[in-house]
């Protein structure tokens, strides 16, 4: 069934939880209850300070009543389910015989495939409501962003090299960069020398985290499957950052 709604309510729920007791471990250390902000939503713009313990209480109140009404709803299947087998060599013959997930099985009016599933621990369990239709257009949409990303951002230092041609090729532009360097030694420094070393340093250091969480948009049913993707895309774009710095430096 999907769970998906529950454990989101649930992360919150914890999250909420685990704010509640740091409070109370203050309150009882220095015998004061802390105040908090809160903003207004609407029209205009407010402030008002409240009891932040007892506004961590009222929110955990209301998500414990959200799930409790989630319990009460009718539950939707995901078109998946996991079988426990006493034994690993039991799990493997029954993979062998239901061909590994490659061809579809038949029993009682079903069809389905059989394959061997990650580990409970790495499975994204809110992931599974998602279509494979939807799974393909998010992947689609982040291949795309992919491709431009590792064509503007796959070599900062070729593309600034870049930049400077072209400002040298344009009169006006140059005369600009003239007269800074000529009122000012430590301006053209700065553009032409230090700024191509911090982008490429920031885009070095950036970029493992924007393909992290362009996995993750992309919804996929594990955490080992999401993790390899991500490596893949790594590798990727090192070794195209490697051969985009090989051909500037040739030609």
């Amino acid at each position: 069934m999907d769970t998906s709604h529950k454990i989101i309510l649930q992360r919150r729920l914890d999250d909420i939880e685990r704010k509640i007791r740091h409070i109370e471990a203050y309150i009882e250390k220095y015998g004061k209850r802390p105040k908090m902000w809160l903003c207004c939503r609407g029209a205009g713009f407010c402030k008002s300070r409240t009891d932040e313990l007892s506004y961590y209480e009222a929110r955990r109140e209301d998500l414990q009543q959200k799930l409790q009404d989630w319990k009460l709803r009718d539950m939707q299947g995901t078109g998946h389910a996991f079988v426990i087998f006493k034994s690993t060599q039991a799990a493997t013959q029954c993979a062998k015989a239901a061909g590994n997930g490659k061809r579809f099985l038949r029993s009682q009016g079903l069809q389905f495939r059989a394959r061997r599933a990650a580990e409970p621990d790495d499975l994204n369990w809110e992931n599974f409501q998602v279509t494979p239709s939807d799974r393909n257009l998010r992947i689609f949409i982040v291949h795309v962003l992919l491709v431009v990303l590792l064509l503007f951002f796959s070599s900062p230092l070729s593309i600034l090299s870049a930049i400077t041609t072209w400002v040298n090729k344009v009169e006006w532009l140059n005369k600009i960069f003239r007269d800074m360097g000529a009122n000012s030694a430590f301006g053209s420094d700065f553009v032409l020398q230090y700024l191509p070393t911090l982008i490429l340093w920031t885009v070095s250091n950036c970029l493992p985290y924007a393909l992290y969480y362009l996995s993750r948009v992309e919804r996929y049913k594990s955490k080992s499957d999401m993790n390899r993707v991500n490596l893949i895309r790594l590798y990727v774009y090192l070794c195209l950052a490697t051969l985009s710095k090989l051909y500037f430096m040739v030609f």
